[in-house]
């Protein structure tokens, strides 16, 4: 809550760090405020003002909070018209109490690029850092006007020289900044010298000091010297690149890292300033971590040899070189395979996606990277989607750049005792809107109250979640007392960072305490999040059993909290370990990954909590889950299983020694792994999918695999589709199958089959009250795979 009397800290507009936004600033259209103050709180409301008149108003979300950097705000070239000007800004939290920043100054000479002259010199910082003893002894910073041609010629004309200091975040410092106006007289045309006091220095991590020189209409700037204050060590820096070349489609991304020393040992919260000679670098100035590193990143739409530098406050700087090479598209890349979101237990896989070339079918070297930045893949055919949620950016050298969309279908149901329960589909279309069929009382029909526009679905055994764009708010549909209706501490918030399905269950992670909460049926305890649970601030991973829940946090350790015998308690051995990489569930156990490839596993024996035969075993890429079994698969292709082998727990004799495996996908009691060479094989129960020879003979050129509760799919490269298993649950494609080509992804329920199609269109198949209902007209081509 903000004290009404607060003064804020004022904006900082990097192209008026030198003192003046001239034409080169203007011609650039890149002119922006940032603004950064404490405490920022969601729903805080920014009001920016240009000369008294508003000129931006902005409401604060839960990611700009927890990304805690400052906001910008561009600003129009409309306004930028030469002469004085004033910029402040307003904050008014939820309580509508506001607090203000001062008015700044801001010079503007849109009709010229500014011509510089000597920049000042501060004394005792030569190596760009004011020592605090030097300001103790000069009892402030001396700053040193050298002797210039522009003096001597200026006599008689007014010189201001400029100390604008800054905070540790190189946000403006209140209080921190002053100015010295002087005439210029003969016997200062041979230089002179300015004292800035020392209670004004002291306020400041540093500063940027400049001066101008009024004649008559024109001012002549100075160059702009920034120092750092404070304690002054031997600081180098060392820039190292992910890359040395780059295409210049301004979406191949260069991650340039700076690693900074002092005295020889990393250093952490050093700011450095990234710069490029020709394209972009985002963020412009950034903090290194505990690690004494810091990162940007660097694109460009224009070829040619570009030079990124990175530079401290002291002064010291290191620049990397990229090669930006022009972009020849000529071709078009065939992205392929769904982005599913995550089941709770059974039938859980990481999805993976392929790239291939749209006219030789032929798979494509690709680069892969989610839009915001991260999960970046290079040199891959394939990627493991551990994102589904974010839009992904596929480009290679020579091609289109693919665009793929969110995961934007899902499907439910459950496994009960006397075999496989219905189940539903819901999708976002293209426009946010919501979209269900399939099974009623699993949320087969939408929600009739739908406000806004949603980009993110989820679900779980019984019922769906979809999440607001705008507000970040839930909805939720299907089975009430199974998670189809949100409880009052979940309805309101929006803070939330993802949703997780379990049976019968749904948990969210968020960004505030509760960080970790969870509604839907009570049974055996598992809704009850333990407070030192509920209190992790860094969850990663969450996955669920029937009655029990499990997470991993930021460093790789895992909690679990619910029924014992079925997860809800972790043995020391395990609870003892850390560096978890990922986290799966059959019903009744879990089974996790770590950094080492090896695996553990908890829970109930008999669904696979046992994994002693892979004791000693390392170099585990992924795991899988069925519903009473785990798979391994192996960074050589091998593969190993464990649980009941009844439900594909126990590998035939013939796959023991398999080293080609690139992928695996499993309904309730069996698994289907996809080989490097385009061929499938399976095993487990008959009744859940393990049966193939009658199809075994079409499984060639696979690119994805997909199922239901008791049925499995195989995707080709060009776009058919090959099934078997229970006929009823999907394993019969008579139905549907002159509609089946162009195929580009695969989504299933526990009983029913949706395929998406180059053209958008959907295809149903499988149980019809399960959402079997053949072309799915009604969307008319509204869920796009790719957003080109």
């Amino acid at each position: 809550m903000f004290n009404v009397l607060k003064l804020l800290p004022n904006p900082r507009i990097p192209a008026y760090d030198d003192g003046i936004i001239d034409k080169a600033d203007c011609d650039a259209d890149n002119v922006e405020a940032l603004i950064f103050y404490t405490p920022m709180s969601v729903d805080d409301i920014i009001n920016l003002y240009w000369d008294n008149d508003e000129i931006h108003s902005y409401i604060i979300t839960a990611i700009d909070v927890e990304r805690g950097e400052a906001i910008p705000f561009s600003l129009p070239q409309s306004i930028l018209t030469t002469g004085s000007h004033i910029i402040s800004y307003k904050v008014t939290d939820v309580h509508f109490n506001s607090a203000t920043s001062s008015n700044m100054p801001v010079y503007v000479d849109s009709d010229h690029y500014a011509s510089k002259i000597a920049a000042p010199i501060i004394v005792g910082a030569e190596n760009g850092c004011l020592s605090l003893d030097d300001v103790e002894i000069n009892n402030g910073a001396i700053i040193d006007i050298p002797s210039t041609e522009s003096l001597t010629q200026n006599i008689g004309h007014f010189i201001t020289i400029e100390w604008n200091g800054f905070d540790a975040n190189g946000s403006p410092t209140i209080n921190g900044n002053t100015s010295e106006q002087e005439l210029i007289t003969a016997d200062m045309s041979n230089g002179f010298n300015w004292i800035v006091p020392k209670e004004v220095v002291l306020l400041s991590s540093g500063a940027n000091v400049y001066y101008y020189i009024a004649a008559g209409s024109e001012r002549i700037y100075s160059e702009m010297t920034t120092i750092s204050i404070g304690e002054c060590a031997q600081q180098n820096i060392i820039l190292s690149s992910n890359t040395n070349t780059i295409n210049a489609n301004d979406q191949d991304i260069a991650t340039i890292t700076a690693t900074v020393l002092n005295n020889g040992s990393l250093e952490s919260n050093v700011m450095v300033h990234w710069s490029a000679s020709l394209g972009n670098v985002t963020p412009s100035s950034s903090l290194t971590g505990i690690d004494g590193t810091t990162s940007t990143s660097f694109t460009s739409s224009i070829a040619g040899n570009a030079m990124v530098t990175g530079t401290l406050s002291s002064g010291e700087s290191d620049s990397q070189p990229i090669l930006v090479s022009p972009v020849v598209v000529t071709k078009t890349l065939k992205i392929m395979g769904a982005r599913i979101s995550f089941n709770g237990y059974g039938r859980y896989r990481r999805p993976r996606l392929v790239a291939l070339d749209s006219s030789t079918l032929e798979p494509v070297i690709c680069d892969w990277r989610y839009l915001d930045g991260t999960g970046i893949v290079s040199d891959s055919s394939s990627f493991i989607d551990f994102k589904p949620d974010q839009v992904l950016i596929v480009s290679a050298s020579g091609y289109t750049t693919a665009t793929i969309n969110i995961s934007n279908i899902a499907g439910n149901g459950s496994y009960i005792d006397n075999g496989i329960g219905p189940g539903a589909f819901s999708a976002l279309t293209d426009d946010g809107v919501i979209y269900s069929w399939g099974n009623e009382y699993y949320g087969g029909i939408a929600p009739e109250s739908q406000s806004g526009t949603y980009d993110r679905i989820f679900q779980n055994s019984h019922a769906f979640v979809a999440q607001n764009k705008e507000t970040n708010r839930l909805t939720a549909w299907g089975e009430q007392q199974q998670g189809g209706e949100l409880p009052a501490d979940i309805v309101n918030r929006t803070d939330i960072l993802t949703v997780r399905g379990g049976f019968a269950s749904m948990a969210v992670l968020a960004s505030n305490y509760p960080y970790v909460a969870t509604w839907g049926e009570i049974e055996d305890g598992n809704l009850v999040v333990p407070n030192d649970i509920a209190s992790l601030s860094n969850i990663q991973l969450l996955a669920a059993t029937s009655n029990a829940w499990a997470i991993v946090d930021g460093t790789g350790k895992a909690y679990a909290w619910g029924n014992e015998a079925e997860g809800g308690y972790i043995p020391n051995p395990i609870y003892n370990l850390n560096t978890i990489t990922d986290l799966v569930a059959t019903e009744k156990a879990f089974s996790v990954l770590f950094d080492d490839g090896q695996v553990a596993s908890w829970g109930d024996d008999s669904f696979g909590a046992d994994e002693s035969s892979l004791v000693g075993d390392s170099g585990i890429v992924q795991i899988f889950a069925s519903d009473a079994a785990f798979a391994a698969l192996f960074d050589n292709g091998n593969l190993k299983v464990w649980g009941d082998p009844l439900m594909g727990g126990e590998l035939p004799d013939g796959l023991l020694l398999l080293e080609n495996v690139v992928d695996v996908c499993s309904t309730f009691g069996a698994f289907a792994a996809l080989l490097g060479d385009g061929t499938v094989i399976a095993w487990g129960s008959v009744h859940y999918g393990a049966y193939y020879d009658s199809v075994v003979d079409q499984l060639q050129n696979i690119v994805s695999l997909a199922s239901t509760g008791a049925a499995f799919t195989a995707l080709k490269s060009d776009g058919r589709v090959i099934a078997w298993g229970n006929e009823s649950d999907g394993g019969d494609l008579d139905s549907v199958n002159n509609d089946l080509y162009n195929i580009l992804a695969i989504y299933g329920n526990t009983r029913a089959f949706s395929a998406l199609r180059e053209d958008n269109t959907i295809i149903c198949w499988g149980e019809l009250d399960s959402g079997a209902v053949g072309a799915l007209v009604d969307l008319n081509g509204q869920i796009s795979y790719r957003l080109e």
